[in-house]
């Protein structure tokens, strides 16, 4: 079965909403950073898209489709691993904050900005932005019948940070994959990730790679 919980009404929220906050800004600048990269085949390394609309807007773009195939993870939110999402998470930051070295990620009602000191609490630094998710990993429990237990593996859909959390680390390791230029050499054409869905253009071998 699937977990969803919304994270709301809880001792956590607080920090559920601040870490979406983070997020949101923290998946728009990762992916401005791999948007100014092509790949082999000029194939932006970039396969994650925002909404369907996006998605439609790249499948139009595709030249010499013959075949187009879809993929799913099998419930993805249940079986993501949460060491990889820390490790995910670590590289991710240090791409973000390279050229704010010692800074901090303020959140505000305006959004998200870099700032060069910590002016109240709701300024984070890299350590305290991977604090908030292992806090949050960490604290995934369920009440279950009469049982109340806690998530070993995967993280809650439904909550305000779900969504990003899963959806990065996944960008994180298809940035890492695609720089490996002998799997470059296998990838045949263009694919597109919404959340935990791919689309693939002229590559039925996608899963056997």
């Amino acid at each position: 079965f699937r977990t969803i919980a919304n994270c709301l009404n809880t001792s956590l929220s607080s920090v559920s909403i601040r870490l979406n906050a983070i997020l949101t800004h923290i998946d728009r600048h990762y992916g401005n950073i791999f948007n100014k990269y092509n790949t082999y085949r000029n194939m932006k390394s970039n396969w994650a898209c925002k909404s369907t609309l996006e998605a439609l807007e790249r499948i139009d773009k595709f030249e010499n489709t013959k075949e187009l195939y879809t993929f799913d993870f099998s419930a993805m939110y249940n079986n993501i691993d949460q060491k990889a999402i820390v490790t995910a998470f670590n590289n991710i930051l240090i791409q973000c904050f390279n050229k704010y070295p010692n800074y901090y990620l303020e959140v505000s009602k305006f959004g998200c900005k870099y700032v060069a000191y910590k002016k109240n609490d709701d300024c984070f630094t890299q350590q305290d932005i991977v604090y908030l998710i292992e806090t949050l990993l960490n604290n995934s429990y369920i009440k279950f019948g009469p049982l109340v237990v806690r998530m070993k593996t995967g993280i809650f859909m439904g909550s305000a940070f779900g969504c990003l959390l899963a959806s990065l680390t996944l960008s994180y390791f298809e940035h890492k994959a695609v720089k490996d230029p002998v799997l470059m050499e296998k990838l045949k054409g263009n694919y597109i990730r919404y959340l935990d869905d791919i689309l693939v253009q002229n590559d039925k071998d996608f899963l056997i790679i």
